[in-house]
């Protein structure tokens, strides 16, 4: 009997993760399309993605997306003249790879919900001006009387390793340069906070 229920459930095991598997194989395309229009359409830096890939298993139990040679540029907020001498103020982030984990309930409801961001071999370039304005606010917000689709954003965990980090704040006259190996944040990320 012992030996009957155990092969029930090794099989039953192999099974769920053969069909995750396949599952994640076939939508593959569509569900990386899916989220990089999402995120396209809702960012206002030019974005640029070398390649792509989504496993079901890797993370489980959340999907992941994996983008590779990740660029995202800063926004024209900033006087990019003031930065200059100090840096190149084109690039918020680069990254040789950004790794996204989904909710996959989520995934089947047509909802977005990023459980953590995680970056690494990168640089991010978090950049104020003299005027106060910011590199870093790359997401469209909703003009006032127009109806948009609101993507559900919430971010459980931020992780960045081996990234060299710049905050240059020239309205405070503050500068943070330092390489991060390996940062974990938890809180309620969201595209207001």
């Amino acid at each position: 009997m012992k030996r009957r229920v155990a092969k029930i459930v090794f099989f039953s095991t192999i099974g769920a993760v053969f069909l995750l598997t396949l599952m994640g194989f076939i939508f593959q395309d569509k569900i990386i399309s899916s989220a990089l229009d999402n995120i396209r359409k809702n960012i206002r830096s030019r974005i640029t993605i070398g390649d792509a890939s989504f496993s079901l298993i890797k993370d489980f139990p959340y999907a992941s997306i994996r983008l590779y040679d990740v660029s995202i540029l800063s926004t024209k907020d900033i006087a990019r003249k003031d930065f200059r001498q100090i840096i190149k103020p084109d690039t918020l982030l680069k990254a040789r790879a950004l790794n996204i984990r989904l909710n996959v309930l989520d995934l089947i409801n047509n909802k977005i919900t990023l459980k953590q961001i995680a970056i690494k071999d990168g640089e991010l370039n978090l950049l104020v001006d003299k005027r106060g304005k910011n590199n870093y606010q790359i997401v469209k917000k909703s003009k006032e009387g127009e109806k948009k689709e609101e993507i559900l954003l919430k971010v459980n965990e931020v992780k960045i390793q081996r990234t060299k980090l710049r905050f240059i704040n020239l309205n405070k006259q503050i500068a943070l340069v330092n390489t991060v190996k390996n940062l974990k944040s938890n809180g309620r990320f969201s595209l207001n906070t």
